[in-house]
């Protein structure tokens, strides 16, 4: 006699705009629905497994790097774990989340040399932020627009990674969408989206003259700097209006990986204590 098997209750989530599917139940973004039954899902039978399967088998999926990062602030996406706090870069065309200011930290020093003043104290704002992917050196944080009035809690409270924050919730046999999902925003119509596109162009002409102004050395800035050594090399006229990416990475102490740059300024600070222990003997 042929045994039925009760429908399962459908818990993975095909998302059509990035080509994956998500386990609500876990929260994360599989590559291999199979796998992912088999060695997550042991409670369900071989039969209730390959039902799910089947169910899925028609999907196109994309691999883990072909999936691109969402842009920034829109609605958290349904399936994924419910969002925690990160820290999301200020500069326009960069777009880094981490959920680790220590991390953000370096980032803005190493990668858009970051000093911290009064007027720059942080290069980063705090956001919520998912990410498909939680193992295999994929994770991928991207920030996530939450319902106004949302509450920002301690990043550094509460488990450390989405991996650890499902382990800490009690099982859940429906589905797990984690946040409440805002109503969608109804279509604008050709006049406001013509409106809206050129506020978006000038804010992005604005970002882009702001960053170019940024790179270039002003003379004024060195004008505290007029020692004789200063005026003699006339080092203020020399770097006026040059690039300070350019100047604060050719000034930076070399890295571990540059063992040439390191023997350069071994040999140089011996050079320079054999001329020092020389003017001894100068009358």
């Amino acid at each position: 006699m042929e045994t039925h098997t009760p429908e399962v209750s459908d818990f993975i989530v095909y998302n059509e705009t990035y080509k994956i599917w998500i386990c609500s139940q876990h929260g994360y973004a599989i590559i291999n629905l199979k796998t992912h039954l088999r060695d997550e899902h042991k409670g369900l039978s071989v039969a209730e497994r390959q039902q799910l399967v089947n169910r899925h088998r028609h999907e196109q999926v994309a691999s883990a790097h072909e999936v691109p990062r969402p842009p920034p602030h829109q609605t958290p996406i349904p399936g994924l774990a419910a969002p925690i706090p990160a820290f999301l870069s200020t500069i326009h065309s960069c777009g880094n989340v981490s959920r680790n200011v220590d991390t953000t930290k370096q980032h803005a020093r190493k990668c858009h040399q970051w000093k911290k003043t009064e007027e720059q104290p942080e290069l980063w704002t705090q956001v919520f932020a998912q990410t498909f992917f939680v193992s295999g050196g994929l994770t991928r944080y991207f920030a996530v627009r939450m319902p106004t009035g949302t509450p920002m809690p301690t990043p550094t409270a509460g488990p450390s990674s989405v991996r650890s924050a499902r382990h800490t919730q009690p099982r859940q046999e429906e589905p797990l969408y984690g946040v409440h999902v805002p109503p969608p925003v109804p279509p604008l119509d050709s006049r406001a989206q013509e409106v809206v596109q050129r506020l978006k162009d000038r804010v992005n002409r604005m970002y882009a003259a702001h960053e170019a102004e940024m790179e270039k050395m002003d003379a004024t800035i060195l004008k505290q700097d007029r020692t004789g050594w200063y005026s003699r090399t006339k080092w203020q006229q020399h770097l006026a209006g040059r690039n300070l990416k350019h100047l604060a990475h050719a000034t930076r102490l070399p890295e571990k990986n540059e063992p040439g740059l390191i023997e350069i300024i071994r040999v140089f600070d011996r050079l320079a204590s054999y001329c020092l222990d020389g003017l001894s003997t100068l009358d």
